[in-house]
């Protein structure tokens, strides 16, 4: 076992680890984004409804924000990206904590998910530049790693802060960006110029001049959202679910969130390192989505059955470990040097597009039909996002195989 985890951890570049304790930092103090919807209903008395919309318009900011970083991490680099957001997207939770207004939440909401998820699609550049091809999807499973533990920590501490008074999120949440901030300038200020010569070069499938022209790529951009949108409802509606119908605290709400980041922190390096280059990246993606997909039909099949929703949890813990590592080392070997920003703020853009459609289709199917309903829906749309990336595969296969055109 000692080897197992000595081999999935060895060999990453320091600069990755870096940056892997710079995430942790940051997701350390994600707090905000999982309550979000039970403090607007919770504490400020809205609607579902109007609770759905104001995420919403989170989701809306997060597309402008990631498209906006990616140009920029183009132009200028990814650190200066990295640091700013992360800096005036702290600054900003301080501001959002004291609104109480549904329009001046929408628009402070949007601000600063355009600022601060500016940041994904410039770290995703930054791990590349850092990585080998031999590390590059451990490298991003080491990231996510961070992002998880990150997880484990944050829901715990925010319902607990959340008890205490969801002021303090918003405080707790702001810091931890800050203090990311400074670490990300200590630690890699003077290292931005020297990313690895045998970086990932992106030339393996051989589309990579434009993500536009790029007819495969956007195919499985279509069928990532589908999966998105359906995994998102763990960050929107789920907490909502569990306070509406099972009557979980709030405590009790954030050490369920927490068990996706234990597990994932626990298991996804040494899943990576054990499934990496035997199958295709996409192969793996569609077996998290099967587990996504068991997720939701448990919650139909045994609603009312308290451990289902634990049960519900490690599915979908097991369904992002295999989704979503493997997903990103797909989408980033689409791109060339030139264009990796913008094919990350493309991929990332998805997952933003995700937080739109998410809790607007959640909280009007919830709020008009029942949750039952929403679950089949969710069912329906990992179906989908399953038999697409299968013909996203193929596609991919064909191409690989077909001789060039002289």
């Amino acid at each position: 076992m000692f080897n197992r985890f000595r081999n999935a951890y060895g060999g990453l570049s320091r600069s990755i680890w870096l940056l892997a304790l710079v995430m942790l930092i940051n997701r350390s103090g994600t707090m905000v984004i999982p309550f979000l919807t039970v403090y607007l209903t919770a504490s400020l008395g809205f609607g579902v409804g109007e609770a759905g919309l104001v995420v919403t318009v989170f989701g809306l900011g997060s597309i402008v924000g990631t498209l906006l970083g990616g140009r920029l991490s183009d132009r200028f680099g990814y650190f200066p990206v990295m640091f700013w957001s992360l800096v005036l997207g702290g600054s900003l939770f301080f501001v959002l904590g004291q609104m109480r207004t549904l329009p001046t939440l929408c628009a402070t909401v949007f601000v600063l998910s355009v600022v601060a998820e500016a940041f994904r699609p410039a770290n995703s550049a930054s791990v590349a530049s850092y990585a080998t091809p031999a590390t590059l999807t451990r490298s991003y499973a080491l990231n996510r790693l961070a992002i998880n533990l990150g997880w484990s920590v944050g829901p715990v501490l925010g319902g607990v802060l959340a008890g205490i008074g969801y002021g303090w999120l918003f405080v707790a949440d702001g810091a931890t960006c800050l203090l990311a901030a400074v670490l990300l300038w200590v630690f890699l200020k003077n290292r931005s110029s020297v990313a690895s010569k045998t970086g990932v070069d992106g030339l393996e499938e051989g589309l990579n001049s434009s993500v536009r022209r790029d007819r495969t790529f956007l195919l499985f951009l279509f069928f990532s959202l589908l999966f998105a949108v359906a995994f998102f409802q763990m960050l929107t509606l789920i907490p909502v679910y569990l306070k509406e119908v099972y009557h979980f605290s709030e405590p009790r709400i954030g050490l369920w969130l927490a068990l996706n980041g234990v597990l994932v922190a626990g298991f996804e390096m040494l899943l990576v390192h054990g499934l990496d280059g035997r199958r295709s990246p996409l192969a793996f993606a569609r077996w998290g989505v099967v587990m996504t997909l068991l997720a939701f039909v448990g919650f139909n099949a045994f609603e009312g059955w308290v451990p289902v929703l634990w049960i519900g949890a490690v599915l979908l813990s097991f369904g992002e470990m295999f989704s979503m590592p493997f997903m990103q080392t797909f989408s980033v070997k689409r791109a060339s040097i030139a264009t990796r920003g913008q094919y990350a703020a493309a991929y990332s853009a998805v997952w933003s597009g995700a937080w739109v459609l998410a809790p607007a289709i959640g909280s009007q199917v919830a709020e008009r039909a029942g949750y039952a309903a929403l679950w089949w829906l969710m069912v329906g749309f990992c179906a989908g996002a399953w038999l697409g990336l299968g013909w996203v595969k193929k596609r991919v296969i064909r191409h690989q195989t077909e001789p060039a055109v002289l």
